[in-house]
Order: C-alpha cells, then sequence, then structure tokens
C-alpha cells in the first residue's frame, strides 16, 4: 500500500495483514493504517510501515484500536509527526517502533532511519527492504512461536531462531544474517 492520499487504509472486522509494505501514504487522522478492533484471532505481522505522514499528534504510521497484540512489524519514520503508533490501542510484541522504546515485550528502537538500512530510499518507486547491519535483523520472536510466518514477502524461508522483524531482507545466510 504505497502512496494514497487519504492514509492506506481502513480495516474492521476479522483480517490478517501480514508481509506488507505501507510505506509513503498521508491522510489526516492516520497515515499508514486505521484498524477499528486488532482482536486476538486477527494477525497483523512482519510488516513495514514507513515513511507515512498524518496530522500533527496523529498516528503517522498506525491507529490501531482493540485487545489484540501486532507482533514483528516496523513502525518507523513518520513524516511531520513524532507519533508512529497510538499508546491507548492495541499492544505490539518483538517490534520495531519508532525512535524510542515502546511498551510491550521484545520490542526495540532505532535510533535514526538510516539504522533500519533500507534498500533504496533514494529512487522511485523505493524499497523498503532492510539490509546487512539493520536494527530490525534478529529481533522477531524467537522459536516458531506466536505471530511468526514461516516465510518472509519475497517467499523465502525465515529462520527458526530469531526472525527479522518487518517485511523481508534482502540479505542472505552466506552474508552472516538470516533473511526476512
Amino acid at each position: 500500500l504505497r502512496q494514497n492520499q487519504r492514509g492506506a487504509g481502513y480495516v474492521e472486522g476479522t483480517f490478517s495483514i501480514t508481509n506488507s509494505f505501507i510505506v509513503g501514504n498521508v491522510g489526516t487522522n492516520f497515515g499508514g493504517l486505521d484498524i477499528a478492533d486488532l482482536d486476538p484471532t486477527d494477525t497483523l505481522a512482519h510488516n513495514t510501515f514507513a515513511q507515512n505522514q498524518a496530522s500533527s499528534n496523529m498516528p503517522g504510521g498506525l491507529r490501531c484500536l482493540g485487545s489484540g497484540t501486532a507482533r514483528n512489524n516496523i513502525l518507523f519514520g513518520s513524516l511531520g509527526t513524532t507519533v508512529e503508533t497510538n499508546t491507548g490501542g492495541c499492544a505490539h510484541e518483538t517490534s520495531l517502533i519508532g525512535t524510542s522504546m515502546f511498551a510491550g515485550t521484545g520490542n526495540v528502537f532505532a535510533a535514526a532511519i538510516e539504522d533500519l538500512r533500507f534498500e533504496d530510499l533514494a529512487s522511485s518507486p523505493r524499497d523498503y527492504h532492510i539490509n546487512t547491519g539493520s536494527a530490525a535483523i534478529a529481533k522477531g520472536g524467537a522459536g516458531d512461536g506466536t505471530g511468526r510466518l514461516a516465510r518472509d514477502v519475497d517467499g523465502e524461508p525465515r529462520p527458526t531462531t530469531m526472525a527479522d522483524v518487518g517485511t523481508a531482507a534482502t540479505i542472505g545466510p552466506s552474508s552472516g544474517a538470516a533473511s526476512g
């Protein structure tokens, strides 16, 4: 979901959103996705929310309500606001959210967008795959636990140890880091 002018979308009801790039969207009340009710049976995992924009003090990447848990996602680089996601909504686990630690189990942070080592932000369309040295590598949940997907966005198998957060990596096992 790229470069929509009214946010990437509104989600309600039972859903599964995985291995997606939600990037470069602009909206008033949210930039990336607006999820009305994430419940424990829904899946929001291994997605990359980057460089979305919303009005001041509104979540640039994700507005999420409900009692469910989003896992292994990247929410980073909102434009025009420092708010990546709302704090009164769904829970986040083993995700990389903005430049400061976000409450939840196993969440991590990056000091700057450059720390994510996205493949190519200079060319169009931008490539949000992570590269060697990314702060998102090996930060996902261990083993094949809750919210883990067996394959990344490119169909490559995820490692069975610590997976990367977000959608996928362009790096391979020979580089010393696992893909996706």
